[in-house]
């Protein structure tokens, strides 16, 4: 699921790159500020009564806290559901070289009528994704996603990832005493 025109360029570089296709992968357009996800998810065959893990990365900086509100409500309602996205800090937290590259992109994206209309505080991300269903978070830094994942990882100082899911399975709650708790579990950690 995507933006459709983003959809259309990136299945246009798939094209042109003559990648095959899987015949299970099924392309979604979503205008998160706009559509009913539920409803655009449904009319391509996604069933809601199965556990699903939702990839959304690259997204969340573009969307207002509103259509991200109601995308985690909706990711939430899905039992044993799971998201991995990322998110930005305020420009508070840029360093002066990536305030640098973030006006060069913020010119560039105004061009193409996008802009960036979200960013996060660490210290608030956790409460936020809590009031919309999700109840264990794992909220790592750049440095974190290198160290797990590789040097040749690229981003900015200022990204960060999150892990989370919506509900909690009989091993979890032994391991953390409560739906909702403030330990934060790994998804490298569960069983």
């Amino acid at each position: 699921m995507d933006h459709p025109a983003t959809q259309d360029w990136k299945r246009e570089r798939l094209a042109k790159a003559q990648l095959a296709l899987p015949p299970w992968l099924i392309f979604v357009p979503v205008d998160f500020e706009r559509d009913d996800l539920g409803e655009r998810l449904a009319s391509a065959g996604f069933q809601q009564n199965s556990p699903a893990f939702f990839t959304w990365l690259g997204v969340v900086p573009y969307l207002t806290q509103e259509a991200i509100g109601s995308t985690l409500d909706y990711m939430a309602s899905i039992q044993n559901s799971e998201v991995v996205f990322d998110y930005m800090e305020p420009p508070e937290a840029f360093s002066e070289e990536f305030a640098e590259l973030v006006t060069e992109r913020t010119k560039q994206l105004e061009k193409i009528d996008e802009r960036w209309a979200s960013h996060f505080e660490p210290a608030g991300i956790a409460a936020f994704l809590r009031s919309h269903g999700f109840c264990d978070i794992d909220d790592i830094n750049f440095q974190e996603i290198k160290s797990r994942f590789g040097r040749a990882v690229k981003g900015s100082r200022t990204e960060r990832l999150v892990f989370m899911w919506s509900t909690l399975n009989t091993s979890q709650a032994a391991k953390t005493g409560a739906h909702g708790s403030d330990k934060v579990l790994s998804p490298f950690q569960r069983n």
